[in-house]
């Protein structure tokens, strides 16, 4: 069972909802034929949803699923062929409709030969975060998308677009190089954008992230909607689930103090603190000669 803090702690979730909204400024009548204009373009990426998902659980989808399944255009053969499908590939692949070597964005991660370091797909020095809880840190953008993204076209074209997902290679990779509100959660704690895509805080963000604080969802735990025997597999709760071989947990908090400590003590010191573990990742032990 995953402890549930609203929005909070994308690498820690399976499932990931980016969502990239665009607005014409101006707007045209659809007709009744499907001609015309659309006045509203909505993306939806399930981060690590399988294909066949679609159809293992087709019987349960009463809402949109369903609707798209049955009512909109289904590519049942539709296949990435290219070997890394991991977030800031597959984002920005989907946003510009193009492959990791037009577009730019192989990894999540790759080593920077210029600089010598490990560099994040969207990390940009020239760029500082604007982060809706006071956190201060370098910024992200989408200096590396060598490809116009959808959202691209639709700003040329006197849109507007607005993107949110809990990473921001997700977000970034769809809203491409720039946007009106370009929105992410960064893992130590608050929504954040940078000065890639805004001067200062969107008023209307600032405002129902002050009415809707994540710390009100603290201690409230996510439960599945079915019996548990519905399910293919079954869950890993945290802080216990079953490691790979030779593989250790880290857990980070919201509260930055704690992002040293490790295993389950990490997860102890929030509960401490009143604070939750926002992240997770695998770490690999070092090599041994």
């Amino acid at each position: 069972m995953l402890q549930r803090a609203r929005l909070v702690g994308a690498s820690a979730l399976v499932f990931v909802l980016a969502t990239t909204v665009v607005y014409p400024a101006h707007r045209v009548s659809q007709s009744r034929d499907g001609s015309g204009e659309p006045k509203l373009v909505v993306v939806l990426v399930a981060d690590q949803m399988r294909a066949d998902y679609l159809e293992r659980y087709s019987g349960k989808f009463t809402g949109g699923l369903r609707r798209l399944m049955d009512k909109g255009a289904w590519f049942q053969r539709a296949a990435y062929p290219y070997l890394n499908t991991i977030t800031c590939a597959g984002h920005s692949t989907i946003g510009t409709g193009t492959f990791p070597y037009q577009h730019g964005m192989i990894l999540n991660t790759w080593f920077d030969r210029k600089t010598g370091k490990t560099t994040e797909c969207t990390d940009d020095a020239k760029e500082r975060e604007i982060n809706y809880d006071g956190l201060t840190g370098p910024g992200d953008s989408g200096r590396r998308i060598r490809t116009p993204t959808l959202a691209d076209a639709i700003r040329a074209h006197h849109g507007r677009v607005v993107t949110m997902s809990m990473k921001a290679r997700s977000a970034i990779g769809l809203a491409g190089h720039g946007g009106d509100i370009v929105l992410w959660f960064d893992t130590r704690g608050g929504w954040q954008t940078s000065t890639a895509f805004a001067a200062k805080p969107t008023p209307i963000i600032q405002q129902y992230i002050a009415q809707h604080p994540v710390t009100s969802d603290y201690g409230f735990s996510w439960e599945r909607l079915y019996d548990p025997s519905v399910y293919q597999n079954k869950d890993e709760t945290l802080p216990n689930a079953r490691l790979p071989a030779g593989r250790e947990r880290f857990l980070t908090c919201s509260d930055p103090s704690l992002a040293s400590q490790t295993r389950s003590s990490t997860a102890t010191g929030c509960a401490r603190r009143g604070q939750m573990p926002t992240s997770e990742r695998w770490r690999p032990p070092p090599l041994t000669r």
